[in-house]
């Protein structure tokens, strides 16, 4: 993209304030010419001194959208990676997120196509993760990163291994949920995504599950109590149920 291309785009979009004014109609009418330039205008949004510039932020937020109106899904690997390294405001993630799931099978094939998902937002490929699973896009590794996120985010590992509703996962949510009511002030909010999770993959709570669910959603000093002597119970039925295994 040319600096004049680049310049030319953002003088003719930021008057729009992230509407379809007529900058952005004018934009449209270049047709497939427009869209490396709009896609450099999401990239650059990344960069320190653009962060801190709102203006900024929504005209990138206004060129994503565009650069999907005139480009399709070509754009889609692009706007993923940007979506995924977490660097940008709130109103280009809104945007961002929308275009995005709009294409979910090229989002999960550039999702996927990463050889290394360490550089990226770590909470941001899990709920990624969970929304291409949702609608049907499954991976084996996305799934294992799932399982791993438990360690670090649980509440967001928790949605998204829901979203895959694979039985495999019961084990090391049934952990989490140890560690979120372990020894001092119970995780409670935690606690009950890790319960909701276990609901939907397992069709239905065990009994002392179940009344755990309930203290967790309103909990007052007293039900927090009862959270810890129902997180006891738990784990002596799991260790019986070991026993009966052997």
């Amino acid at each position: 993209m040319s600096h004049g291309m680049s310049g030319w785009l953002i003088a003719t979009l930021a008057p729009d304030c992230g509407h379809h004014g007529l900058g952005a109609q004018e934009v449209l009418s270049l047709g497939p010419d427009a869209v490396p330039g709009l896609l450099g205008i999401v990239l650059d949004a990344q960069r320190d001194e653009n962060i801190e510039d709102p203006g900024f932020q929504r005209t990138a937020a206004l060129a994503a959208e565009l650069a999907v109106q005139i480009g399709g899904s070509t754009g889609i690997p692009t706007l993923t990676d940007v979506l995924l390294r977490g660097e940008t405001t709130v109103d280009l993630d809104e945007r961002l997120w929308g275009v995005v799931l709009h294409h979910p099978e090229e989002a999960f094939r550039a999702t996927v196509a990463r050889k290394d998902w360490s550089d990226v937002f770590q909470p941001r490929l899990g709920d990624l993760l969970g929304e291409l699973a949702a609608r049907g896009f499954l991976d084996p590794r996305g799934f294992e990163f799932l399982l791993s996120l438990l360690d670090t985010h649980p509440e967001v590992a928790a949605a998204g291994l829901a979203d895959y509703g694979d039985q495999m996962a019961l084990p090391a949510l049934r952990r989490a949920l140890g560690r979120a009511l372990g020894e001092g002030r119970p995780d409670l909010p935690t606690a009950h995504e890790l319960l909701d999770a276990m609901e939907v993959i397992s069709g239905e709570l065990g009994p002392i599950e179940r009344e755990l669910l309930v203290w967790v959603t309103r909990p007052t000093r007293q039900e927090r109590r009862m959270a810890k002597q129902l997180k006891a119970l738990l784990e002596a039925q799991r260790a019986l149920e070991a026993l009966e295994a052997n």
